[in-house]
């Protein structure tokens, strides 16, 4: 998961695409986020954007990272991965 997930976050993301990047990663989500152009679909906002089984435990995964330090948010709720993550620093 994290090598993908880890690409999926080089840059600052928005809570709903980082969602929907961690479903990728487990399997949840089907690859097709994205169009030919790169362009993310936002037909699947409302998993993400309302109190739902899904949305929730996917928000809750990216705050369990965020809380090991692989992952950072900033302010406004963006994700990205964070660089300087070392397995062995996390788990002690």
């Amino acid at each position: 998961m994290s090598a993908q997930l880890r690409e999926s976050l080089t840059e600052w993301t928005d809570f709903d695409v980082a969602e929907d990047a961690v479903g990728r990663c487990l399997g949840i989500v089907p690859d097709d986020s994205f169009d030919e152009s790169g362009t993310w679909r936002t037909d699947r906002k409302g998993i993400y954007w309302s109190a739902n089984v899904v949305g929730d435990g996917l928000s809750r995964i990216l705050h369990l990272l965020v809380a090991m330090g692989a992952v950072e948010m900033d302010d406004d709720c963006r994700y990205r991965w964070r660089k300087s993550f070392k397995l062995e620093e996390a788990s002690r």
